[in-house]
């Protein structure tokens, strides 16, 4: 299997992990891995890329842990104030357009807002919306990329 490391690994996963792993090196200097010097072997560079990716992913579960924690003492998260009006942040017309946008965009003919709709059900239209934001490009900014002869190319 090919694994290619695009930005989100390299600034959500390893990045993380090589700020973690050099603050542990400077708390515990004689315990921690870490690079004390420029001339180092692929190997001890591999080796401390690997440790860092793994402690990236710890940092991210720790991360995700906290964000949990902290939607909910806000009455959960901002896609689900849309169900339960905890926190009501969309005009009463937008509102009333929303399950007519959303039953023309996803073909759920019986769709609407009621006291029936549980947590879960909510939950994967809001995944079924994203994926078809996501599908139309429109949920993306676009980047440009280096090209090798003649700058930055539009993708």
């Amino acid at each position: 299997m090919k694994k290619d490391f695009d930005f989100y690994e390299f600034t959500g996963v390893l990045v993380p992990g090589v700020a973690t792993m050099t603050m542990a090196a400077l708390v515990w200097p004689g315990h921690a891995f870490a690079l004390k010097e420029l001339n180092v072997s692929m190997g001890e560079l591999g080796l401390f890329l690997t440790f860092a990716y793994v402690a990236g992913h710890l940092v991210q579960a720790f991360g995700n842990i906290l964000e949990h924690g902290y939607w909910i003492l806000w009455s959960g998260m901002p896609t689900d104030w849309l169900r339960t009006q905890k926190h009501p942040f969309l005009s009463q017309e937008q509102r009333d357009l929303l399950p007519i946008r959303i039953r023309s965009m996803l073909g759920l003919e019986t769709f609407n807002f009621d006291d029936g709709l549980s947590k879960k059900d909510w939950s994967a239209i809001c995944r079924q919306i994203g994926a078809a934001v996501y599908a139309e490009n429109r949920g993306s900014v676009p980047v440009q990329t280096p090209h090798p002869f003649d700058g930055y190319q539009p993708n």
